[in-house]
């Protein structure tokens, strides 16, 4: 897989700082710098043969070289020293030969054990790294002690990896994918411009992340056209091939995805989805190519795409200016996604199926379960915009519900005007929701048929109830105060809000359980 350098050097370092424990004074640091490893080549001590991390499945003996404690100041940083023991605490060991892939090209490190085979001496792996060639096997001492010569037993943790590597595989197809369907394939004048141009990446057992030149988010309708090729691509369980190249030769191949500038070792590994590797180099000008995924990698990939099972996007982001960000996961995760969208969809079914009332009650539900779903970006998207249409509808019908009770609500008010006579005090629940603009205007009626009488009115709303008041002229003039109306109503049905003056005021009850203590006790204030 092709690497932002730059960027990649910097998280690796960041990585390898917080998998090592350096982040604080207590912490050790084992990370390798010139000083480390040319100590390693005044030694004599030759690089790491790592020929054995693209096997899988097996265990290999190995020789220890080097023992690494530390290069800070703790007391049990004491640089390289001839054995250790579970008293120096984290520890890395350099050995002549390692089944071991280290942390590269955005793929994180392998787990497991070196040990002897009677299990005397072991050590648990927790991350391994590389610096000039040698690699560090970083992880603490569970038995024995350990010293330079010994020759152990190394067991990657291959179950692990079996995880990791379906997600890399699939990092690539992602590329490819998106390539496909953002530029329609290979086109050397936008990605000289950066277009599609891996940023970064990171792979690891539970998800892949693939950061790319883009300046604008993918559509959901582009998500599921790259989601959809990458499946395809799984379902026709193309074979995956790797063989390494003189450069030259390999930079010729159509269809090829390199960063332009990059700087790739000499020979290169060639990583191709659905093509043999060596047909390539054979035909490098055939356009062919351009349907397969073909990259320069050094990671663990599976043998065929069918054993990522499917693909799902998770999410897509923005990271930077001109940089956007793709998660994904596989297999199990996967299907777990889909799972969850389905189960989500199916509540959306049974929300369809209601109507008014009922729909506008379950609805407030449903929105707040969405969050408790973890599925994939593109299904996400489908069945937001389902839900989006239902609140629509649920909204037009609230409107509807709004304007009757308002019209039903005038004419109450009106009524009450004619009716009540003059100099009356009136209370009076209409419900027309808990909306002091929709009072305001009911208020203007009674007054406009009425000037000599004064109206509280109580209007139940969804969830909890209004208390509104306007006293006429005369009434507060003699005494009337519409805050202190409007209190004993609230007051009366367990407390709320309330605010205003005498010459007008309102308040606000959360619960409708006593709504008519409330009437009683406004109306008996004014008896």
């Amino acid at each position: 897989m092709t690497v932002d350098k730059e960027g990649y050097e910097e998280e690796l370092e960041n990585e390898a700082k917080k998998n090592t424990g350096k982040g604080g004074e207590d912490q050790k640091d084992m990370l390798f710098q010139s000083k480390e490893t040319v100590w390693l080549g005044n030694e004599s001590i030759a690089t790491t043969n790592q020929q054995g991390k693209y096997q899988v499945g097996s265990t290999q003996e190995a020789t220890i070289v080097a023992i690494f404690t530390g290069r800070g100041t703790l007391p049990t940083e004491k640089g390289f020293q001839p054995s250790a023991s579970a008293e120096d605490e984290v520890v890395g060991l350099v050995l002549d030969s390692t089944p071991f892939y280290p942390e590269a090209g955005g793929q994180v490190a392998d787990t497991g054990s070196i040990a002897s085979a009677d299990g005397t001496k072991a050590l648990a792996v927790s991350d391994v790294q590389v610096y000039a060639g040698y690699v560090l096997h970083i992880g603490t001492i569970t038995s024995g002690s350990l010293a330079v010569g010994d020759t152990l037993t190394c067991s990657v943790d291959y179950e692990r990896r079996s995880e990791i590597a379906p997600n890399h595989t699939m990092t690539h197809v992602l590329n490819y994918a998106l390539r496909k369907v953002l530029l329609g394939g290979p086109n050397e004048e936008e990605e000289k411009k950066g277009k599609i141009a891996q940023k970064g990446s990171h792979v690891d057992e539970n998800r892949l992340r693939f950061d790319f030149g883009w300046d604008k988010p993918v559509t959901a309708e582009q998500m599921q056209q790259v989601e959809q090729l990458v499946n395809e691509q799984i379902t026709a369980n193309l074979q995956v091939y790797d063989y390494t190249a003189p450069l030259e030769q390999a930079m010729q191949i159509h269809g090829l995805r390199a960063v332009f500038g990059e700087n790739y070792p000499d020979p290169v590994r060639i990583v191709s989805v659905g093509a043999d590797v060596q047909s390539l180099l054979a035909k490098p000008t055939n356009a062919e190519w351009a349907n397969y995924s073909v990259e320069f990698c050094g990671g663990t990939h599976v043998e065929a795409l069918g054993v990522g099972d499917v693909f799902v996007i998770t999410e897509e982001v923005g990271t930077a200016a001109g940089v956007r960000r793709i998660s994904g996961v596989t297999r199990d995760k996967a299907r777990e996604c889909i799972a969850a969208a389905d189960k989500f969809a199916a509540r959306l079914d049974g929300l369809e199926a209601l109507q008014d009332a009922a729909l506008a009650a379950e609805l407030k539900v449903v929105k707040n379960e969405l969050g408790s779903y973890t599925m994939g970006a593109v299904r996400k998207a489908e069945l937001v915009g389902r839900l989006d249409a239902i609140a629509a509808k649920v909204l037009a019908w609230q409107k509807e519900q709004t304007k009757a009770k308002a019209a039903a609500a005038g004419s109450a008010v009106k009524e009450l005007a004619s009716s009540c006579g003059d100099n009356a005090k009136v209370v009076a629940r209409i419900d027309f929701g808990v909306d002091g603009k929709a009072s305001s205007k009911l208020f203007k009626e009674f007054s406009k048929a009425n000037k000599t009488s004064s109206l509280l009115l109580i209007s139940a709303g969804d969830e909890g109830f209004g208390v509104y008041c306007t006293p006429c002229k005369q009434h507060v003039k003699d005494g009337l105060d519409a805050l202190k109306w409007v209190q004993a109503a609230v007051e009366a049905a367990g407390g709320g809000k309330s605010g205003g003056r005498e010459m007008n005021a309102n308040g606000q009850v959360a619960s409708l359980d006593k709504i008519q203590d409330a009437v009683d006790a406004a109306k008996a204030f004014v008896a």
